[in-house]
């Protein structure tokens, strides 16, 4: 199904694309404001690249603050970088993470490449039986990671798509 589709449907029942295609442990939510002063806020603790083609850019300290979404349980949250992920994360978007060290098939991770230290994110999945790190974006096909060239630092735990 097109993507367009995929959109124009999600907007009519209120749900997210993602929840339509059968990702529905990712809580993919448009930026609102007004959210209550007792809503808990993360710290946005720096930028992460998607794909291996950019240089990782060393936590900055807190960028900024930013309020969690009901539904999303994190610890602190980074902007995106580049279209890696695309078009289920985008470039500015923001993630919220919490600290993990072991990967499931199917969610997406902050990983840290052993030989380089380069952070990135990539969705785990199972290739020809055995698990990679892949980019959601047929573009990056060159971004695959083998378990043992990687180690997980971070699960994903939803995602604000930045207004255009």
């Amino acid at each position: 199904m097109p993507m367009e589709a995929v959109l124009a449907i999600a907007k009519v029942l209120q749900c997210s694309p993602e929840w339509l295609v059968g990702e529905p442990e990712l809580v993919p939510i448009g930026l609102r404001e007004g959210k209550a002063p007792y809503a808990v806020k993360v710290p946005i603790a720096g930028v992460v690249p998607a794909g291996r083609r950019e240089a990782s850019l060393p936590s900055q300290g807190p960028l900024d603050f930013i309020t969690v979404p009901d539904g999303i349980i994190a610890e602190e949250a980074l902007q995106v970088r580049n279209g890696c992920m695309s078009p289920t994360i985008r470039e500015g978007d923001i993630v919220f993470i919490r600290k993990a060290d072991v990967a499931t098939p199917g969610k997406i991770y902050i990983l840290e490449v052993l030989e380089t230290g380069e952070r990135t994110m990539k969705r785990c999945k199972l290739l020809k039986g055995r698990m990679a790190f892949v980019a959601d974006n047929p573009e990056y096909s060159d971004a695959v990671y083998c378990v043992s060239e990687v180690r997980v630092l971070a699960e994903v735990t939803g995602w604000l798509h930045r207004e255009r």
